[in-house]
């Protein structure tokens, strides 16, 4: 183990030479990242953890061997506005405001990004945001009229759990051996943390879909196919999906009206299942195919978790740093991120198992992970295509461009308008069905016409029926009225700003950015031009909010 250790350090350390002799000719915007060189004393430390900006020049070292062997010209590094706001929608969820832009742009310190991304991971708004995806992704695939309080409850005890640094490795554990003794949520454990009840009551307490589920999620693997049938090149076979299933063969059901229910009774030893349509039995088994110890006396889901969850186990620790870095990116190494298969190979493998690995030997933090992503120089690279290289999303040589997430888009117009975020939205201390009217019917009408498919990468610009929401929607029409406007009442009224202050404060507000000499030169004009200085400055915030720059995550 010592030799393949420091075969592995003397790698890392050479990879890392590689990368800065290619990244040399191209400034670096913050020197955080600790200067290495491949001395004895370095490659000592192969047994200890990495640090975070450890694995961040780890992770241009793999990314700049890729661009020189196939000769990429990457793009740009981001500027400071466009870092910003990247920035706070992927660890906030939401644009900056007026004044953290400002306050980030006018400072002079060289590595202001690095505690920007820093103080991000410890804000409430971190904590509200990423409970908001974990839930999201732990319920893919779920619907019904209940969706929303599952949604909720869950994410209300991840966001305990995020705010605790509990590892991503023992929230999955304890969310697989949750006790699931009664069918609905207890009152008082959902009134003070959440429960991971509700990922049990959205899959109806189905071994079926849970093993769905649990594959995808947590392992990065799709059986859905062959849950059906056997497909004689497939990687996975029916017999194996009907094994993991197995595992929640406990779940007692009862058949009404020809639907299945669960009766809120459990057999906790139970490990069998028959495959449907045939009389085949299967026992439940692992899906790299060893044998459960079935003597230990633990409870049949324990036994799952526990080889899950193990550092050892050769899909968790993969899977888990492939959705991190494709929620950050915008294109996994393996996409989609839930379909890792011998068909579907990472772009680039040893840079996936370096993730994996140091997610494990930092304790499944996922803190740690988001912060030696953000501080990489890959994930800084501006979304700005200036050569034909870039263009393969595989090579991560430029930004992929991607249409905001509903529940970010709503967030954004919230701080763009300056409205009370705490009358906006979800109020986190909520519980059970309480917490359904708190999202509000307006929130709720906007989500369901932006919701779409979870932070995929897509063209800058929305739907056509999304931008008609957009455009004509109540929402952009209140932002833009000065009676229920903040925003504009700020600008219009303050005392001593002049038209050209006003201006700058509405591109900051929604674009993060200051406006062009150009595009000062054009709204100035139609302020000037226009009749009512009121209706004026409306257009203006109308035309910054419903431009693709503000709808698009670049």
């Amino acid at each position: 183990m010592r030799h393949a250790a420091w075969a592995v350090m003397v790698g890392v350390i050479s990879l890392i030479l590689i990368g800065r002799a290619w990244l040399s000719g191209q400034d670096k915007p913050f020197a955080e990242a600790r200067s290495r060189s491949g001395t004895a004393a370095e490659v000592s430390r192969a047994c200890c953890p990495l640090s975070a900006s450890e694995l961040a020049e780890v992770i241009d070292a793999w990314i700049a061997r890729r661009w020189q062997e196939e000769q990429v010209r990457p793009a740009e590094l981001a500027g400071d506005e466009e870092f910003v706001r990247r920035v706070y929608l992927d660890l906030a969820g939401r644009i900056p405001s007026v004044s953290e832009v400002r306050t980030f742009l006018d400072d002079p310190r060289p590595n202001k990004r690095a505690e920007l991304v820093r103080k991000l991971l410890h804000t409430p708004a971190f904590l509200n945001y990423w409970s908001a995806i974990l839930a999201e992704m732990w319920l893919s695939g779920s619907d019904g009229a209940l969706v929303d309080y599952y949604r909720t409850t869950l994410q209300r005890w991840l966001r305990e759990h995020l705010r605790l640094g509990t590892g991503y490795q023992r929230m999955v554990y304890e969310l697989l051996t949750a006790n699931t003794g009664s069918p609905v949520v207890r009152p008082a454990e959902a009134t003070n943390f959440g429960s991971p009840l509700p990922y049990y009551q959205a899959h109806g307490f189905q071994p079926r879909s849970l093993a769905t589920s649990v594959s995808r999620q947590f392992l990065g693997i799709q059986l859905d196919c062959a849950e059906c049938h056997h497909h004689p090149f497939a990687q996975w076979k029916r017999e194996q999906f009907w094994q993991l299933a197995a595992f929640f063969a406990g779940f007692q059901q009862t058949r009404s009206n020809g639907e299945v229910f669960y009766t809120g009774a459990e057999n906790p030893q139970a490990r069998t299942l028959r495959i449907p349509d045939t009389s085949i039995t299967v026992q439940a088994r692992f899906l790299d195919g060893s044998e459960p110890d079935w003597n230990s006396g633990e409870f049949v889901r324990e036994v799952l978790a526990k080889w899950l969850t193990r550092r050892e186990n050769p899909y968790f620790a993969r899977a888990t740093a492939n959705r991190i870095w494709y929620q950050l990116l915008g294109y996994g190494l393996t996409d989609p991120p839930d379909d890792m298969h011998e068909g579907n190979p990472p772009s680039h493998p040893e840079l996936l198992e370096t993730l994996g690995r140091a997610f494990a030997d930092a304790d499944f933090d996922l803190r740690f992970l988001l912060e030696a992503i953000c501080l990489s120089r890959t994930y800084q690279l501006s979304s700005r295509r200036t050569d034909a290289s870039q263009d393969d999303p595989r090579r991560f040589a430029r930004r992929v461009v991607r249409r905001l997430t509903a529940a970010q888009l709503w967030d954004s117009l919230v701080e763009a308008a300056y409205w009370d975020p705490s009358a906006a939205r979800i109020e986190m201390t909520l519980s059970g069905l309480q917490a359904m009217p708190a999202l509000g019917q307006k929130r709720r009408a906007f989500l369901e016409k932006f919701r779409g498919a979870v932070n995929r990468p897509v063209e800058s610009e929305t739907s056509v029926l999304q931008a008609l929401a957009l455009m004509n929607g109540e929402t952009t029409a209140s932002i833009v009225q000065l009676q229920s406007s903040p925003m504009l009442q700020i600008i219009l009224d303050y005392p001593g700003w002049d038209d050209g202050r006003r201006l700058e404060t509405l591109f900051l507000a929604t674009l993060s950015r200051r406006p062009t000499v150009e595009e000062q030169a054009r709204f100035l004009r139609h302020v000037k031009n226009c009749g009512s200085r009121e209706s004026a400055w409306a257009d203006v915030f109308w035309v910054l909010l419903n431009s693709p720059e503000f709808l698009s995550h670049h």
